[in-house]
């Protein structure tokens, strides 16, 4: 047996001793080179292509079989420019000898100097690497039982220095160029760790925003390369551009371990920490099926941020509000269910200020990009974030150009539905709570239902729908309106208090257009509304027939009360609505002391009333300030309401005062003698009043 051993190891060493003699043979009498023309033709005969090889080719023999390549390059597929496919400086790959006798493979360092790839692709689809694929019709060594003949393999590091990769599609309009790609790694041994660095700049030639990338981790994988684990990895990202604020955003990237598992097709993302412009951003994910039908679930928060700073810090103009103190604070955090036609944020809440916003929220298909959301507010004032009131700012509003137009092409796209719920909600001075909106929107049609929302004591309800399939765009507003105290809300909303009392009433008003002034301007349909027991605030509908009754008898007028106030027991009124005015001719108003009747409009274009109304006397005021007034029981008295719907003035109508006269005398059944005793009368009362 120990002869057999002693045979063995002279056989061995013989063996070396040849491949050494072999090896210093083949150096000296073999050139690589004087095969140059014979590989280009060979690639020319299979794939069309012409490899021109420019610098010597090298080889080594001993300890190492090494390959040395100088400048090449592969030239493009026939329709896609002169540029060759791809190109480099230079490469070299080498084997050490001894270990392969024992089926072991032990590369050197592999290198790859200055490689340029171009890839394309045209307008019709084409690649222009189509050409090169062919299908591989040799069996697979698992079909034919044997072995590979392979023990190990082991490659001393990889190093790719000065790479650049050019991706142009035409028919997507894509244009990326991968520059100064560098990628360094340790030796790679099975079962063992490769720790790597890389560089690349990525340019985005469309939009000329470029991001300098350097990432460094450790990969460990299994025998089978299955299993894959990066450690620690470290991502720092310096995107560039004119467009971007500073002309540069920095971006750094952190994370404990990243490990993907291809054979049972899952994932995990753990302690993902970014950072930029101020903003920091976790997560962590699991993933399963994801070769196939990928479902990632994990959480993710952003810290408590500035968005006043953020903005600062993006280059824009941070908005001037009504509140300095808002636009301070923000976080959010909320937990993902990702999958191949789904994404979808859960646990959802978004901190803003003093408000929270949580529900769900996200798009539950992809391709059709349906959004579906259910959201809460628990409490809002909307005003804080307003710019500030400015004296005269309302004036130049009403003149401005307000003519919007609807945004049809995106309506007609949305495919959204959902709910969004506000506990408390302060907008335009007005206090409103259990605020809630019913979106569903689809094929054009946009829905708002329920609208519903709890004020002032009282409530509303309805829906709202713009149909903007329709040519021009069209909506229907219904709503209902019931116990509404209208002192409080008027006061809440414009700073002062037009009527008091307790309303309900409906609304159905539809209107057409392209723009919002469109709509305006076509509105039509019907409203109407009961008032309960309230008043006329700074309007005093008795001292106007008193002040009526002076002015027609050229008496001196009485002295304003102050407050001015009409009490009354209740108020109607209907109104149809053409071409943005409201028309009413049967408003009513029931009180003490006066009955009043009305007829009139509301422009809603220029936000301007008129109103004729007769105002009849049933009754001598209780507080006995005018004796007199008992004579005018049963008389009626014209008078006209005009102005601004914020600020309406209200006069003695003596014009129609004057001709209600003249009816009653030109009707009245006394004989002619009288008759032209009154009429002498009135023409004296008139004088001076409407001119000679």
């Amino acid at each position: 047996m120990k002869g057999l051993f002693k045979f063995l190891g002279l056989a061995v060493g013989a063996l070396v001793l040849l491949l050494v003699v072999a090896a210093i043979w083949l150096f000296f009498i073999f050139d690589p080179n004087d095969f140059k023309q014979t590989l280009s033709d060979q690639v020319a005969e299979q794939t069309g292509r012409q490899l021109t090889i420019d610098g010597d080719i090298g080889l080594s023999f001993f300890p190492w079989l090494a390959v040395e390549l100088g400048p090449a390059r592969l030239s493009n597929a026939q329709g896609f420019g002169d540029e060759p496919f791809v190109a480099i400086d230079g490469a070299r790959m080498g084997v050490r000898l001894v270990p392969l006798l024992r089926r072991n493979i032990e590369l050197d360092q592999v290198r790859l100097d200055g490689l340029r790839l171009n890839l394309a692709v045209n307008e019709r689809g084409v690649t222009n690497w189509d050409d090169l694929s062919t299908e591989d019709t040799a069996p697979a060594a698992a079909d034919s039982g044997e072995s590979a003949g392979i023990d190990s393999l082991q490659i001393g590091g990889l190093s790719i220095n000065d790479a650049r990769i050019r991706y142009v599609d035409k028919q997507a309009g894509t244009d990326v160029d991968i520059q100064d790609f560098d990628l360094k790694t340790g030796e790679i041994a099975p079962g063992e760790p490769i720790d790597f660095e890389s560089a690349v700049v990525a340019v985005l030639e469309s939009s000329g925003v470029s991001a300098n990338l350097n990432l460094d981790s450790t990969v460990r994988y299994s025998d089978d390369y299955q299993q894959f684990e990066l450690d620690n990895p470290t991502l720092d990202v310096q995107l560039t551009g004119k467009d971007l604020p500073g002309g540069e955003i920095p971006i750094k990237v952190e994370l404990k371990r990243f490990a993907a598992d291809l054979d049972k097709e899952t994932m995990d993302l753990e302690a993902l920490k970014a950072e930029t412009l101020g903003l920091t951003f976790n997560a962590a994910l699991t993933g399963t099926a994801i070769m196939s039908t990928p479902n990632i679930t994990g959480e993710f928060s952003l810290d408590e941020f500035s968005p006043r700073s953020l903005m600062e810090r993006m280059g824009m103009e941070a908005p001037v509000t009504a509140d300095d103190a808002v636009l301070k604070k923000a976080s959010a955090k909320a937990t993902l269910a990702l999958t191949d036609n789904s994404a979808m944020f859960n646990d959802l809440e978004f901190v803003l200020d003093d408000t929270k916003l949580a529900g769900k929220a996200g798009i539950s298909n992809l391709e059709k990009q349906s959004i579906r959301f259910d959201l809460g507010v628990d409490a809002i004032d909307a005003d804080r974030y307003l710019p500030p009131v400015v004296e005269g700012a309302e004036e130049q509003a009403v003149g401005g150009d307000d003519d919007a137009e609807i945004p049809v092409e995106a309506l007609r796209e949305l495919d959204a539905e959902g709910t969004f719920r506000i506990g408390s909600l302060k907008v335009s001075g007005m206090a409103l709570t259990d605020v809630t909106l019913g979106l569903k929107a689809g094929n054009g049609k946009v829905r708002l239902k329920p609208v519903e929302v709890s004020l002032y004591q009282g409530k509303a309800s309805g829906e709202i729908t713009l149909d903007a399939a329709a040519s021009p765009p069209t909506l229907a507003v219904r709503e209902n309106l019931d116990g509404v105290q209208l002192g409080k809300l008027s006061e809440d909303a414009i700073g002062r208090v037009l009527v008091s009392g307790s309303a309900s009433g409906k609304v159905a008003l539809d209107a057409r257009g392209a723009t919002v002034n469109a709509m305006r301007n076509s509105l039509s349909g019907n409203l109407g509304f009961d008032v309960g027991e309230g008043a006329l605030e700074n309007i005093d509908l008795v001292y106007a027939v008193r002040l009526t009754r002076s002015l027609y008898r050229k008496q001196m007028p009485p002295s304003p009360p102050r407050p001015q106030r009409t009490p009354f027991e209740s108020l109607s009124v209907t109104a149809t609505a053409v071409d943005g005015v409201l028309k009413s001719d049967d408003l009513k108003v029931f009180m003490p002391v006066l009955r009043v009747t009305g007829e009139g409009g509301v422009n809603l274009v220029d936000s301007t009333l008129d109103y004729q109304m007769v105002a009849t006397v049933i009754k001598v005021p209780e507080d006995g300030t005018d004796p007199e007034f008992e004579e005018l029981i049963g008389t009626s008295i014209p008078m006209r309401i005009s102005g601004p719907l914020d600020d309406p003035k209200i006069a003695p109508d003596l014009s129609g005062l004057a001709k209600k006269e003249i009816d009653d005398v030109l009707q009245s059944d006394d004989p002619v003698e009288e008759v032209k005793e009154k009429a002498e009368e009135l023409k004296d009362k008139l004088k001076g009043l409407f001119g000679n």
